[in-house]
């Protein structure tokens, strides 16, 4: 509905120069009018990388997604129709937390690797990340959450007990960040085959690993 009051104004304009055009010039300030409105409505969400755009009238976010190509808004007034354009691209990070030692104080250095993406396909989803913070935001909490986990892990074991438990460790990271306890999805998601929402609580269901 918001979207069909600049098109039909559009249409209007478009229509009414057509039709005095057949008896006036000044049908070409009609058409001329129509094409800027047009050229002023459109908005492009690129493909690559990938984007998508969240719609907001008169600034308030609201539960609507536009996806990627030519989108027609109208950020102007009386409609003041706009996007906020989202990179929805993969996102591949590498937490290495810092400070970690093991229950004989001996410092241990681990590497965990991710691919992430902000959750496309849920309008609240996308306002929860863009209220976080985006992309920067949301990974320093990953790596927040990362680094807390392991050095709990670590302080309760020896260095020899947490080399051997990388497979563990990670399966820790993954159940305490999207709340999946199924072996079978988890070495899903380990082997990037599959798919899980983050469910913890300081990430809101922003993103999906």
């Amino acid at each position: 509905i918001a979207m069909a009051t600049p098109l039909a104004l559009i249409l209007a304009f478009l229509t009414a120069g057509l039709i005095v055009l057949t008896t006036s010039p000044w049908g070409l300030v009609f058409l001329g009018v129509s094409g800027i409105l047009l050229l002023s409505c459109l908005r492009k969400f690129p493909a690559a990388p990938p984007h998508v755009g969240l719609v907001t009238i008169w600034g308030e976010r609201k539960l609507t997604i536009k996806k990627e190509g030519w989108r027609i808004l109208a950020p102007f007034p009386p409609f003041m129709i706009d996007a906020i354009s989202i990179d929805v691209e993969k996102k591949n990070k590498d937490f290495q937390p810092k400070d970690v030692r093991t229950s004989e104080q001996a410092e241990l250095e681990i590497e965990i690797s991710a691919t992430w993406t902000p959750d496309k396909d849920i309008p609240e989803h996308l306002i929860n990340y863009v209220n976080v913070g985006g992309r920067e935001k949301v990974e320093d909490i990953l790596d927040d959450i990362v680094e807390e986990k392991i050095r709990e892990f670590a302080i309760g074991n020896s260095w020899e007990e947490c080399l051997r438990a990388k497979a563990d460790i990670v399966k820790m990271l993954i159940k305490e960040i999207t709340g999946i306890d199924n072996d079978l999805q988890i070495t899903g998601i380990r082997r990037g085959n599959g798919l899980a929402k983050a469910t913890h609580d300081r990430l809101g269901r922003v993103s999906s690993f």
